[in-house]
């Protein structure tokens, strides 16, 4: 009885931790997100500065808009369904002044913290891409210069 209840403790545990995991991913691909966004704004500036006003204009404002705080770019969120944690990647809508749902960047695994890329809306492609137990993994999945905002580093390595 004492091991039974000890198991289903750990696997309590390591379900908080999985969310906790994937809430950091959330973090980091929202920085990955804001630094390309900042990057491509950048190069575009200084491309375009003098040539054409408009994509200066354009550039600058997005800018002032991320050093202020005000820049809306996306957001990532993560929904619990039966088996897995869906991370999804949210963009601002202007006509409802809110974030909506516009795809599924990943599934999560909430019992074992298996990551695998979106097939679809509903179910994860096959082949585990990552497994947040491993700290070596989870230390990549957490860092914005590793991760990609678009998923490209959840294709099959």
């Amino acid at each position: 009885m004492t091991v039974k209840a000890l198991n289903f403790t750990t696997e309590a545990r390591l379900k908080e931790l999985v969310e906790d995991w994937t809430a950091e991913l959330c973090l980091s691909l929202e920085q990955n997100y804001l630094d390309y966004h900042k990057r491509m704004i950048t190069s575009n500036y200084e491309r375009y500065n003098g040539v054409r006003s408009d994509l200066s204009d354009y550039a600058k404002e997005q800018l002032d808009a991320i050093e202020n705080g005000t820049f809306r770019g996306k957001k990532f969120t993560f929904f619990e369904g039966k088996k897995y944690l869906k991370v999804i990647m949210n963009d601002y809508n202007d006509l409802t002044g809110k974030y909506d749902g516009r795809g599924v960047h990943c599934f999560i695994n909430k019992f074992t913290g298996q990551v695998f890329k979106a097939s679809s809306w509903k179910a994860p492609a096959k082949g585990v891409r990552f497994d947040m137990r491993i700290m070596r993994e989870r230390d990549l999945m957490h860092n914005p210069n590793f991760t990609d905002w678009a998923g490209g580093y959840l294709y099959a390595r």
